[in-house]
């Protein structure tokens, strides 16, 4: 397990395999870098390892909206952890129907539960678990937890001029690439003049996350030359950018990526058609994401 996020000196951990994001979600705490979603290389139903140590002081079964355009588990759970580092913070976990009980020390790596498909969710959105870290006298609401810091070193990222690779289908009109050009832990971008990692749904929120290690000598982040966002939102090294005019294309069909990072060096990006049902894709086949701002 490797720690990826920190917050009021509590750290998250996942898997060296896992992708992991503060902003690929339209939700409050995402926007507010309060949210982390950890990405298992698992499906629905499998197996959610806890990223944090604690006593389980709260499971709370709740109820969840209906999915759209998918079947949902028709509930969802609130999870809070305990950690011993301080009575006055707790970890706040979702979309997991947990194995533990109440009372119960979980270590870091330990089985947590299974990973549920939340009503909460998009259609595209994956497997993942949502975790916070909050005051324990404000545990619940949506707003109100704590910042995060990225704890991945992305000062070896490179730019990049073309974004090719192999498809593989998740699903109906769900896929991801694997980027046979892309060296580092994210997809690189010009970020106002230095180099970083764009995090986020991209265009589809109308805004995104970059994560640099230096100063942004402008406001406007780029890819392969193309502005995509003006930067609205520092935070240390985290920034918030408001998407501009601009399109993905894949074989002259508009599409939304969704952007995570990982800390191994082999990359990925996932994508879906703007609208249902327009790109067909095989497996195995040779793609080419281009962008414009005509």
């Amino acid at each position: 397990m490797i720690a990826v996020a920190i917050a009021e000196g509590i750290k998250i951990y996942c898997m060296n395999n896992d992708r992991f994001a503060f902003f690929n979600s339209p939700y409050p705490a995402h926007r507010l870098m309060t949210g982390i979603d950890i990405y298992s290389d698992v499906n629905f139903e499998g197996l959610a390892l806890s990223p944090v140590s604690g006593e389980v002081v709260l499971i709370r079964k709740i109820k969840a909206p209906i999915g759209r355009f998918f079947k949902d588990a028709g509930y969802d759970y609130v999870i809070l952890l305990q950690n011993k580092q301080s009575k006055e913070l707790v970890v706040k976990i979702l979309h997991v129907d947990p194995c533990v009980s109440l009372g119960e020390h979980i270590h870091i790596g330990e089985p947590l539960g299974v990973l549920l498909r939340s009503g909460y969710f998009g259609f595209t959105t994956a497997p993942h678990v949502h975790v916070e870290v909050r005051p324990s006298n404000d545990p619940l609401r949506v707003r109100g937890g704590f910042i995060f810091k990225n704890l991945l070193n992305i000062d070896k990222s490179k730019p990049v001029e073309r974004l090719k690779g192999i498809v593989k289908k998740i699903r109906e009109d769900v896929f991801t690439v694997n980027l046979d050009n892309v060296l580092g832990f994210g997809l690189p971008a010009d970020i106002g003049g230095i180099i970083g990692i764009l995090d986020g749904g991209i265009p589809i929120y109308g805004w995104f996350g970059a994560h640099a290690s230096g100063t942004p000598q402008g406001d406007i982040i780029k890819i392969m030359g193309v502005p995509v966002g003006k930067i609205t939102k520092i935070h240390r090294n985290t920034f918030i950018a408001e998407c501009l005019k601009f399109n993905f294309m894949i074989n002259k069909i508009k599409v939304n990526l969704f952007l995570t990072m990982s800390s191994f060096r082999k990359q990925s990006i996932k994508i879906a058609p703007v609208k249902r049902g327009l790109l067909n894709l095989e497996n195995g086949e040779e793609v080419e994401v281009k962008i414009n701002n005509d």
